[in-house]
């Protein structure tokens, strides 16, 4: 059975960001706390709001985010192409995979994305399987290193139930995130990335 579920763009974001990440990082020490992530609903609309502290740079990370082409390396993704319209914006077609129990998902968005580095991204579907989505990505450092942080809201077409939803984007994406970043690990002879000098 097949079911257009557009909220796991989220997911292929979300685990492209963490997946990458790993590059820069030795396979030994963690890369990362724990996710602090809450979903709530407001009328038709499902509000998230996610913390991942890294040990990466900031700089680093804004590398990772901007690097559209390289949400391949999420499982499940089929298509990830970015198009620069100019310096600050670019548009993001997207083709995922997705399995839900005894579901499994096919999901398209196209996404327009403005970017303000060094830290702070907003994005919003302008096609795609959700009614509405749309976002900003913000990077914050500690002495420990960067933490990225996302606002997202969205709203679900109506015939996908709220259930359906809380699972994705609760223990789901938890798991989703620790199956990337065993994959990362595993990719031998991965070149690691640094910081654009200024």
């Amino acid at each position: 059975m097949k079911l257009n579920l557009g909220q796991s763009a989220f997911i292929g974001v979300f685990g492209f960001v963490l997946m990458a990440a790993t590059t820069v990082v030795c396979a030994t020490e963690p890369l990362h706390g724990d996710l602090q992530l809450t979903v709530r609903e407001e009328g038709s609309s499902f509000l998230v709001h996610a913390e991942l502290p890294t040990r990466l740079q900031a700089c680093q990370l804004w590398d990772f985010i901007s690097d559209h082409e390289a949400a391949m390396l999420v499982p499940g993704m089929l298509e990830s192409r970015g198009k620069r319209i100019d310096d600050t914006h670019v548009v993001v077609i997207r083709r995922e995979q997705e399995s839900v129990g005894p579901f499994t998902t096919t999901v398209h968005s196209v996404l327009n994305y403005v970017e303000y580095p060094p830290n702070k991204m907003t994005f919003e579907q302008v096609e795609g399987d959700l009614k509405a989505y749309k976002g900003t990505w913000l990077i914050t450092t500690t002495p420990q290193g960067a933490v990225l942080n996302l606002d997202a809201t969205f709203v679900p077409a109506a015939f996908i139930p709220n259930f359906i939803f809380r699972k994705l984007l609760g223990p789901t994406l938890k798991k989703r995130l620790e199956v990337g970043l065993e994959k990362e690990f595993d990719r031998p002879n991965h070149p690691p990335s640094s910081c654009k000098q200024s």
